[in-house]
């Protein structure tokens, strides 16, 4: 890795808005190693706990347009973890000097990020604690540090600040003395994890690609073998997941790393010839942003009662996933279900039908990704001459309506195809493209108007202190205003009319294309009619993408839409299967 890091060049910024995307998710990271907020349970129904707050690494960046309107996410990570610090040590009775200076740093047992998470608080705890001293409002705390810059911007609120009772050590007043002026740039002590994740952040390749055929053997991470089928030979560029031909005629090694090698000693032919030859293989992959990429933050994170340092293992790796589960993905999940988590997938269900698919999946979705996003298609890989057709899955589901300006229909026309063009060139004849439209994202306030949000307060107040720091991820869903959720969905309908007329009216030579409606509500119907709760299908911690449950749900909808409009498309069972199960059992499993 090491290595490997040295080699490649820094890419270029292109643009705001991917720079955006990165400040957030290395800022979330950041937040977890420096405060540990604590998401307590507030009241019996009314749980305290956790957010999508990320704490910006540098309020002077540039690139974090938010900034000057309310404090942007500076604000609202520091207003957040205060209040969830206060709310952690009055549950644990401890003094919050002492939990900030002793025990906070304790919770993640991972040495990089225990060993950044002491350094930053060894630059912030003074400050902190001197001016929570003051008096324990959060809002007023981050005002007085000015990382908020709009008093009327309030999450917690004074009435739920004096239902606080903190207290502070006989020693706080020397520790407090420690402080220096407040500077929020702390890029020293995580340059190590930006460093890592700006090497994947612009190309979305895998950091460690030995052979540079665009899979790793090495890393999960950082866009490895959790996005793509594992490399089975990093070494041997003509080796990887999903090819079709041989990289020479005598070569019987398993040059598709399904699992599947070796020579039939009775027929003298190759087990893949006779096993996988005449089964119409076809791979998977999704472009699009993060619900095709499957965004989740652990609630377990976010709720005092839950945690420790067990609770918080594997912080660092989620981080370097960029806070997605695509192996538990609607599109590419391939882990085993459990009862408490439904893994079910397009890429389960082909391989289901043809264990000779082992491993042939690449999940391409990239937070903030939209239909402007083209160079994001540039990590897709296939060879049209020697890979095997792939069911490619275009979902585009929400970030050309979430912003103040919204995405036109002819742009948005014009940016779908000329990410299907470059698809094309480069897809395997037979292949396949399916485009899923916008969702209608007014669920999402119908739903939730009336709960409350995991941090403790209703969600359409969430929603207003997003939008006064001028931090809602989704200004046209995230909103109490009915005309603004209105103008956003008559918007998104637009965008989605555009799918079919790209059907209708442009030719592409090497896949035949479907669409769908994104089903949410076809979805939510149905999972009401069975009993469930319509709030268990949006992810609990940001009250905005699919949860796992939908994930799972979404995926068994579209294949049987598949099944029923294009049933070539998914072909039929490979008699060989169970065979293939007999001789390489788990196939190498992934």
């Amino acid at each position: 890795i090491k290595q490997e890091t040295t080699n490649r060049k820094e890419e270029s910024q292109r643009g705001n808005k991917k720079m955006k995307v990165r400040s957030l998710i290395i800022s979330f990271a950041l937040m977890l190693a420096v405060t540990a907020a604590s998401f307590p349970s507030w009241k019996e129904t009314e749980t305290v706990s956790q957010h999508m707050f990320r704490i910006p690494v540098n309020v002077k960046d540039p690139s974090n347009a938010d900034n000057g309107i309310g404090g942007g996410w500076t604000c609202v990570g520091c207003t957040a973890l205060i209040f969830l610090v206060e709310q952690y040590v009055q549950i644990h009775s401890m003094e919050i000097d002492t939990f900030i200076s002793d025990h906070l740093c304790s919770l993640f047992p991972e040495e990089k990020i225990n060993n950044t998470c002491n350094a930053l608080v060894k630059i912030w705890g003074p400050k902190l604690v001197s001016v929570l001293a003051e008096g324990p409002d959060p809002d007023d705390a981050c005002n007085k540090l000015k990382l908020c810059v709009d008093p009327k911007c309030n999450l917690v609120g004074p009435d739920a600040a004096a239902q606080l009772d903190i207290n502070f050590s006989s020693q706080w007043e020397e520790y407090a003395s420690h402080a220096g002026d407040f500077d929020p740039d702390v890029s020293g002590p995580i340059d190590w994890l930006k460093s890592l994740i700006s090497k994947v952040f612009d190309k979305h390749l895998p950091l460690v690609d030995i052979d540079g055929d665009k899979f790793s053997s090495e890393l999960a991470q950082l866009r490895g073998y959790h996005w793509r089928g594992k490399d089975c030979n990093d070494l041997d560029k003509n080796v990887y997941p999903g090819r079709k031909t041989k990289p020479t005629e005598v070569f019987d090694g398993d040059y598709s790393c399904n699992g599947i090698h070796g020579v039939n000693p009775d027929t003298k032919k190759s087990y893949k010839e006779e096993l996988c030859a005449d089964s119409n293989q076809m791979g998977v992959a999704v472009f699009g942003d993060s619900a095709g990429a499957h965004f989740e933050l652990p609630p377990q994170w976010f709720n005092a009662s839950e945690w420790s340092a067990e609770a918080f293992h594997g912080a660092l790796g989620k981080a370097l996933d960029e806070f997605d589960i695509p192996y538990r993905s609607t599109y590419t999940g391939y882990v085993d279900s459990t009862e408490a988590i439904p893994v079910r997938s397009i890429y389960k269900y082909l391989l289901q039908k043809n264990l000779c698919n082992h491993r042939d999946f690449q999940n391409l979705g990239v937070n903030g990704g939209a239909s402007d996003d083209y160079d994001n298609t540039l990590a897709f890989a296939r060879d049209q001459q020697n890979d095997h057709p792939v069911l490619v899955f275009l979902e585009l589901v929400g970030n050309d309506v979430c912003g103040h300006h919204m995405t036109e229909p002819d742009a948005f026309y014009a940016g779908v195809v000329k990410i299907l063009r470059y698809i094309d060139s480069v897809t395997p004849a037979g292949s396949h493209v399916v485009m899923v439209g916008l969702a209608d994202g007014r669920v999402l306030y119908d739903t939730l108007h009336d709960r409350y949000h995991p941090i403790g307060v209703k969600y359409p107040d969430f929603y207003e202190f997003l939008l006064c720091t001028g931090s809602s991820p989704c200004y046209g869903w995230m909103n109490p205003d009915d005309s603004v959720r209105e103008k956003t969905y008559q918007r998104a309908t637009e965008l989605s009319a555009q799918m079919p007329k790209i059907i209708e009216n442009e030719k592409f030579d090497n896949f035949d294309m479907q669409y769908y409606p994104f089903p949410i509500k076809e979805i939510m119907s149905k999972w009401t009619a069975a009993g469930g709760d319509p709030a268990k299908l949006i992810e609990p911690v940001d009250g905005f993408h699919p949860s796992q449950i939908a994930n799972a749900m979404f995926a068994d909808w579209i294949w049987e839409s598949l099944q029923k409009d294009q049933p070539e498309w998914v072909g039929k069972d490979n008699p060989n299967n169970e065979v293939i199960t007999k001789l390489f059992g788990n196939q190498g499993g992934y």
